[in-house]
Parts: structure tokens; C-alpha cells; sequence
């Protein structure tokens, strides 16, 4: 009867490892999707000519990087649970980037000169494109 009962233990401590596992790539997806968004955004937002509609872009943008930052540190924690450390390490790098894009986004949202938010929007531009590889080099490394 012990061991029994300690299959059963063991049986569910592996589905409950797999879940976790599961819910890292869910939450890896989540931050893709989230910051192909903020991509598009930064990116109307350097075509556009009008500061004032370039900005308003600019805030969707960084809506959309808070969202793929709450996601990544979801994905560090399901990484951590299922015992993933690669899994762990590109979710770190994906929120440091994440961080470092919605930095310069909030620079180029609040600058007054309108030179300056070209110069932010491509630096928050180009940690999200990092970022969005590393979570598709990342994806499927927990399973």
C-alpha cells in the first residue's frame, strides 16, 4: 500500500512539473504576441510625421511591452517550477529587454524635443526585435 500511494505521488508531481512547463511556452507565446504588437506600434510610430499621434502610438506600444513584461516574469517562474534553468535564463534576458524597450519608449513618450523620439523609439525598437528573438530561440527549450 505504501507504494502505492507513492506512485500516485510521483504521478502527480510529474503532471504538475509538466503543467508548469506547459504554462512557461503559453506564457513565452504570450510575450511574442505582445511585443509583435509593440513592434508594429514603434513602428507607425517612426513613420508618422505628427508628434502627437507619433506619442499616442508611442503609449500603445507601451502598453503593450507592460504586458509582454508581466508575461516574461511568468515565464520565470514556470521555468523555475518545472526546474528549467535554459528556460529561465532566456526568460530573464526577455524581460531585461523588455525593460530596457519600455525605458527608451517611456524617453521618446516624454521627451519635448522631436528629434530625441526617433532616436528612443529605434532603441526601444530594437531591444523589442531582441527581444522577440530571444523568446523564439526561447519557446520551447521547457519541455
Amino acid at each position: 500500500m505504501k507504494y502505492f500511494f507513492t506512485i500516485i505521488i510521483i504521478c502527480i508531481t510529474a503532471f504538475s512539473v509538466n503543467a508548469q512547463c506547459y504554462n512557461y511556452q503559453s506564457s513565452m507565446q504570450d510575450v511574442d504576441s505582445y511585443t509583435s504588437s509593440a513592434v508594429k506600434y514603434f513602428k507607425k510610430a517612426l513613420k508618422e510625421k505628427d508628434a502627437e499621434k507619433s506619442k499616442k502610438l508611442i503609449d500603445q506600444a507601451i502598453v503593450q511591452i507592460d504586458d509582454a513584461k508581466y508575461s516574461a516574469s511568468l515565464a520565470q517562474s514556470y521555468s523555475s517550477e518545472c526546474s528549467c534553468m535554459l528556460g529561465r535564463e532566456y526568460a530573464d534576458n526577455v524581460y531585461n529587454s523588455l525593460f530596457d524597450s519600455g525605458n527608451f519608449a517611456n524617453k521618446a513618450y516624454t521627451t519635448e524635443k522631436a528629434d530625441s523620439i526617433a532616436i528612443y523609439l529605434k532603441k526601444a525598437l530594437e531591444n523589442a526585435q531582441s527581444s522577440q528573438n530571444m523568446t523564439n530561440d526561447g519557446l520551447f527549450v521547457c519541455e
